[in-house]
């Protein structure tokens, strides 16, 4: 999926209202009521010959603002829900990812044992570092994640040791150390895989962490 096919999944339409300003217009719409309804009391009386005497402008001012606190509410719920799917969406994708690339390293360790083209490893890594990349922009520009999070910038550094550890081979005279190429295949020693399997492990927990920041955000 294309960075630009992906933002547009991600629709926000309901930034009406910051969480003060909300706060602010809730006190000011359950204050008007308060007055009204004093108002209205006030004007409504009982005389002994049981004569009822009602003002026109209260009341039409009692309606308009019990309208108006049912609008503002109804908005301010489809802004959260607005915020929840928005969240869902974009959890779901950094967990998509995080399965896929997970599962495309464990494909291409198993592979190495009889050899994994050079040139697939390098295309496939730095197909889903730019993905990644994606997801973090998005996500910032979504403001569900700060600009400067460090998870993110940890996330992009992981991936990239993960590439070199799989693709960085000897240079020609050089003594093959975890990784050797032949035919233009990649072979990887034990040691070596354990350190790719550990890059993956730090790899899953930044984006654990990265979650965790995206549903503790508020805009």
């Amino acid at each position: 999926m294309s960075p630009t096919t992906f933002s547009r999944q991600m629709i926000n339409p309901f930034r009406y209202f910051s969480v003060l300003n909300c706060v602010f217009l809730l006190l000011g719409v359950a204050i008007g009521v308060l007055l009204s309804i004093f108002a209205f009391a006030n004007r409504l009386s009982l005389s002994p010959t049981v004569a009822l005497q009602v003002d026109p402008l209260g009341v039409v001012t009692l309606l308009v603002t019990v309208l108006l606190a049912v609008y503002v509410l109804r908005k301010l719920n489809k802004k959260d829900e607005g915020d929840k799917v928005e969240r869902e969406i974009l959890v779901r994708n950094f967990t998509d990812f995080e399965n896929n690339l997970t599962n495309i390293i464990k494909g291409l360790l198993i592979q190495s044992q009889k050899g994994v083209s050079v040139t697939n490893v390098a295309a496939v890594l730095k197909r889903n570092r730019t993905r990644a990349q994606a997801l973090i922009l998005l996500a910032s520009e979504q403001k569900l994640l700060p600009p400067d999070c460090p998870h993110s910038k940890n996330l992009m550094v992981t991936i990239k040791k993960i590439q070199d550890l799989m693709t960085s081979t000897p240079k020609v005279g050089a003594i093959e150390d975890g990784i050797r190429v032949k035919d233009g295949k990649l072979f990887y020693s034990t040691n070596h895989i354990d350190q790719i399997a550990d890059g993956v492990f730090k790899m899953n927990n930044n984006i654990f962490r990265l979650i965790v920041e995206i549903t503790r955000t508020e805009r």
